[in-house]
């Protein structure tokens, strides 16, 4: 633990720090700190304050600290004050470029730890495996303290009697957040709720911070590399589990014992596995590794995972959408009262011809959407989109283009009966204002046997930085309960945090594919998605192919209930299932809360994205 003297002059910068009239309040501060705490063998380091930039009344603060106490290390952040003050580098929220730079320099012999970084409010958590590839990378750079541990909120009781948690002006304070450009929900920024219960973006963190770490060595048998990342201790407490899967099925598995592997080195180890065998066309092999606990400790049970890694496997060729065998029959295609019909098989689907929007889809008798199925290119704002009321924000840019709301005209739609008997239904709109005018296509193909194809392609022009998606929503009719997918999982997980969610064969029901963030937004999602199947009771089996991979949400909740929503419990799960299908999704940024934060490589800027669906 780091010990903090009570000491902030925020709103006046370095004003008092640097006034010798405040040198006694400051060094009060600090006498009165560790005579009141250095018995306490917890606490590792003393800090001089928070955010008061650096004077010699700081200097003052450390140079009586280290005399009275000079067996720990004195810390400040603010100002980037010299080794006269603090005797470790702990800035806030740096830029990895700005650390690297630090690492390389000669003359600096301080460690680096964090003050605060990877700031976790609401859906976040992004990039935070690039900050701890820069702790394995350098000795120095000992990793931070993450902003923050737990939301804050209070329970109250609604009128109605649920106890619900609250924040802000929910306890009747009648405070104007607006005239002082402050963010009520600005507390809420744990990786962990106020109960405790693990956010999705906990996962991430767990996963790049265990003391243990997996590498694969190139080549047969399967040999691994274990990076024993204790300070102190061995691997004798560790058992390793593994298992090869098949297309998300597990074909082998076993376990392991870790070499004898002192702190602080590396050992290799040989896996009992064979190599797969048979034809090998169309599937795809992982390795999954776990280390486990072997025994009782006194922190957790035998059995508790403390580190997990997926490695991909050189056999096999596998592929995203098989090819559609030759048709058999024919379909049906009509135009009639300003509507396209398209009939195959049992199923039917209907375009309305002046908004080219697909209407209906049934099959048999039944509708399977509750309302037309759209293009979105816009999600509703996490909290980094946000960007605690910014005027330079993401959801800024998406508001002025005309995407939130989304903005939308048909610019075409064509019909055509292929040599295969397949329909095909070509739909061109523009999406956001004529200032920012997003090129949007959708081709539909209906094979005879009723098989559904659909191919999206978007066209970003320069004006737009960054969308938040490049996806078509299908808002279907109440029965279907449950989400299986191939893909990442079994957490919500997104471009920039992703890592910790492995690829498998997942499962869920629909009502637990909300994340109940405080304050609503985008979520749910799950990448690299081969296919995904949704089910339920009395509805037909929907099943759906990508490529490339795909993203996907399944909730009891749309798009705009997320946006209107300014808390979790004003959410009233619907009987529909909001369906999003995305062939890319922007990433979520974290590593502050109040700049644009999304790393280059996770951003969809200027640029055409085309991708590919099959409905099976």
């Amino acid at each position: 633990m780091v010990d903090e003297a009570n000491l902030e002059t925020h709103g006046v910068g370095g004003l008092l720090s640097l006034d010798p009239v405040w040198a006694t309040a400051y060094l009060e501060r600090a006498t009165r700190m560790v005579l009141r705490d250095r018995n306490h063998p917890s606490i590792c380091f003393w800090s001089l304050g928070n955010e008061s930039f650096a004077g010699a009344n700081h200097a003052a603060m450390a140079g009586w600290i280290r005399f009275f106490d000079p067996t720990r290390p004195v810390q400040y952040e603010s100002g980037y004050a010299g080794a006269l003050v603090t005797d470790i580098m702990a800035p806030m929220y740096p830029s990895l470029d700005w650390v690297g730079k630090v690492m390389a320099d000669p003359r600096e012999n301080r460690p680096m730890i964090m003050v605060e970084y990877a700031y976790a409010k609401g859906n976040a958590s992004g990039n935070f495996y690039k900050f701890w590839e820069f702790v394995d990378r350098y000795p120095s750079f000992q990793g931070g303290f993450i902003w923050d541990w737990a939301d804050k909120s209070i329970r109250f009781n609604l009128p109605d009697g649920r106890s619900v948690h609250g924040y802000g002006n929910d306890f009747g304070e009648g405070y104007d957040y607006a005239a002082s450009g402050a963010d009520p929900a600005m507390v809420l920024n744990g990786i962990v709720g106020a109960e405790l219960d693990p956010h999705p973006g906990a996962h991430e963190v767990k996963k790049f911070q265990a003391p243990v770490g997996l590498r694969l060595n190139p080549g047969w048998p399967l040999r691994l590399t274990v990076d024993n990342k204790h300070h102190d201790a061995d691997l004798s407490h560790l058992r390793l589990e593994w298992e090869i899967i098949d297309n998300g099925n597990s074909i082998q598995s076993g376990t392991a014992a870790l070499p004898d592997v002192v702190a602080g080195a590396a050992g290799d180890f040989a896996l009992d596995a064979t190599a797969p065998a048979g034809d090998l066309e169309g599937r795809e092999f992982f390795l999954n590794v776990r280390c486990v606990l072997n025994r009782d400790l006194p922190w957790a049970p035998a059995g508790h995972l403390v580190a997990w890694d997926q490695f991909p496997l050189p056999f096999g060729a596998p592929t995203r959408i098989k090819p559609w065998p030759t048709p058999i029959g024919k379909t049906e295609l009509e135009h009639s009262g300003g509507r396209i019909r398209v009939s195959a098989s049992s199923s039917s689907w209907v375009w309305e011809e002046s908004t080219g929007l697909l209407q209906s889809w049934s099959a048999g008798s039944r509708e399977l959407l509750a309302q037309p199925v759209i293009e979105m290119l816009h999600r509703a704002p996490t909290d980094n989109d946000f960007l605690i009321t910014s005027k330079r924000s993401y959801l800024k840019d998406w508001e002025a283009a005309g995407l939130i709301p989304q903005q939308r005209r048909l610019v075409g739609i064509s019909t055509a009966i292929c040599d295969d008997g397949s329909a095909v239904v070509s739909v061109g709109s523009i999406l956001g204002n004529d200032t920012h005018a997003i090129a949007c296509t959708i081709r539909w193909t209906i094979r005879p046997d009723g098989a559904l194809a659909f191919e999206q392609s978007v066209v970003v022009p320069p004006s737009i930085p960054t969308l938040g998606r490049i996806g078509i929503l299908f808002p279907m009719a109440e029965g279907w309960e449950s989400a299986e997918w191939y893909g990442r999982g079994p957490w919500e997980n997104y471009p920039d945090r992703k890592q910790s969610a492995h690829v498998g064969l997942w499962s869920r029901p629909i009502a637990e594919m909300l994340e109940r963030y405080p304050v609503p937004g985008e979520c749910g999602g799950r990448t690299d998605v081969r296919h995904l199947k949704l089910k339920g009771e009395d509805v037909p089996r929907l099943k759906v192919e990508g490529d490339p991979l795909f993203q996907f949400s399944a909730l009891p909740v749309s798009p705009d209930d997320l946006i209107a929503a300014r808390h979790n419990w004003e959410l009233v799960p619907r009987r529909e299932t909001f369906l999003i299908l995305d062939g890319f999704h922007m990433g979520l940024g974290g590593d502050t809360g109040w700049t644009r934060n999304v790393h280059p490589e996770y951003l969809l800027g200027p640029g055409t994205y085309p991708v590919s669906y099959t409905h099976l």
